[in-house]
Order: C-alpha cells, then sequence, then structure tokens
C-alpha cells in the first residue's frame, strides 16, 4: 500500500498518431490571430475609399510579403533571449560608418522588393541605388530635381522622370510629368528584359501637387509593379513631410523600410 496516499490514476498513452492537443490548439489560435489581421487591415484600407482596383493592388504587394513575415516571426520565436550588453552603456559610441553606399552598410535588394528610406535628404537611399545599380540595365529617377553627378550613378543606364506641377496655362509645367505619365514610362521600363531599378524621391511634392491620394496612387501603382519582377522600388521621403496617418500608411506600401 502507499503511505502517501492512493497512487495517481494512470493516464493511457495516446495511439501512434493521435494529434497533440497542445500543438493544434496554438496552430489554431495562430491561425486565428493571422486572419484577424488580415481582415483588420483590409478594413483599414477600405474605410480610406480605396477603389476597388486600389484594394486589389494593396492586397497583392502585401500577400508578396507574406513569406517575409513569416520568416521574421520564426526566427524571433527561435532566437534566445538577449542579454544586456552593459558594456555598450558604459562605452563611447563607435563613429557611424562614412560609407554609406557600401554592401557592408545596405542590404542587398531582392527581386521585386520595394524600399522605403525615411531621411530629412536624400542621402541613404542614394548611395543605396549607386551601390546596386550594376544588378540593373537601367535607372528611372524620378525627381523635381536633376540626378546628381555622380560616377557610380551612370547616364548611359539613368532615364530623369521629372515631375511637374498640375498645367495651369499652355506653357507651365513644360518638360515635366505627372502621374499619369510617370506611370506609363515605370510600367514600360519594368517591362523591358532585366527590368529597372525606380527611385522616387518626390512623395512630398506629389502631396501637395496632386494631393495625398494621388500620391498614394503613383506609390502603390509603382510598387504593385515590380512585385513578381527583378525590378526593384526604392523611395525617399522626409518623415516630417507627411501627417502621422500618411507616413503609416506609406510605410504599409513597401517591403523594407529603413
Amino acid at each position: 500500500m502507499n503511505r502517501y496516499g492512493p497512487p495517481a490514476p494512470q493516464r493511457d498513452p495516446e495511439p501512434d498518431g493521435a494529434p497533440d492537443e497542445d500543438y493544434a490548439r496554438a496552430y489554431a489560435d495562430g491561425y486565428g490571430e493571422g486572419l484577424r489581421e488580415a481582415f483588420r487591415e483590409l478594413l483599414s484600407h477600405a474605410s480610406r475609399g480605396h477603389t476597388p482596383q486600389e484594394l486589389r493592388m494593396l492586397v497583392e504587394s502585401r500577400l508578396a510579403r507574406v513569406k517575409e513575415d513569416i520568416e521574421f516571426k520564426r526566427r524571433s520565436m527561435l532566437a534566445p533571449p538577449r542579454r544586456p550588453d552593459w558594456g555598450s552603456l558604459l562605452r563611447s559610441p563607435a563613429p557611424a560608418p562614412t560609407v554609406l553606399g557600401s554592401l557592408a552598410t545596405t542590404p542587398v535588394p531582392r527581386a521585386g522588393g520595394t524600399y522605403l528610406w525615411w531621411e530629412a535628404r536624400p542621402q541613404r537611399s542614394v548611395d543605396f541605388v549607386a551601390a546596386n545599380l550594376g544588378r540593373f540595365p537601367r535607372l528611372l529617377w524620378i525627381s523635381i530635381h536633376p540626378p546628381p553627378g555622380r560616377p557610380d550613378l551612370p547616364p548611359e543606364k539613368l532615364t530623369a522622370l521629372r515631375v511637374g506641377p498640375r498645367l495651369s496655362a499652355p506653357t507651365a509645367g513644360e518638360g515635366t510629368l505627372g502621374p499619369e505619365q510617370i506611370a506609363g514610362q515605370v510600367q514600360d521600363a519594368v517591362a523591358e528584359p532585366g527590368g529597372a531599378l525606380v527611385y522616387l524621391e518626390a512623395v512630398e511634392f506629389l502631396s501637395t501637387e496632386y494631393q495625398t491620394e494621388g500620391m498614394h496612387r503613383l506609390v502603390n501603382f509603382i510598387a504593385s509593379k515590380v512585385v513578381g519582377t527583378t525590378s526593384v522600388f526604392v523611395a525617399s521621403v522626409d518623415p516630417d513631410a507627411l501627417a502621422p496617418t500618411d507616413r503609416s500608411r506609406l510605410g504599409h506600401s513597401f517591403g523594407t523600410v529603413s
């Protein structure tokens, strides 16, 4: 007889191949949370008055990033907890690297990738474009300013698309393009063999001259065109030039934000 009480009831072993209840519950909970997040994002876009075509482009852009998001989540769950590095708090910060455009300090773009750089002045984004231009046969430079004269931006690869104001007179905006013309040239360049590296630094001007909706439409159009191709889309934006809601909305149009 057991001196400490009656023996504990024995649990019958589960037969081979029986589902693990804890695993199934965790999987179902994760699946449900993913559905809720997807529908919340879709409702958020729909509440802003997007057309069905715009919603489709937003959803396609988001779907293209699902694999990347899953891999990030998997790695974050498998990574061991990070211990605080007390030594780094006591040391002076290391000087920032001076060669911002080197591949050691900027990611290598993936085919069909979209990259957004928050910066008051275009610098890191331009270095990123220059460092990776050798991978592309052509560069579309969308701006109100001419491209900088840099030896790592060879003119034979570069097509400058100068953004202009709305036409208020026959001669106004001569030599410049509106969002519709820019979208057409982007579509043609992306369809060419080898694709294109598309660079945009006129977001603030577009949001002022063509309203924020016009700006978002062009950004989402370009992003949707590079998805599934060998092309890459890069944009530089001053975060202080946009309202918080527009900053958040713009960030969701890009797969990588720096």
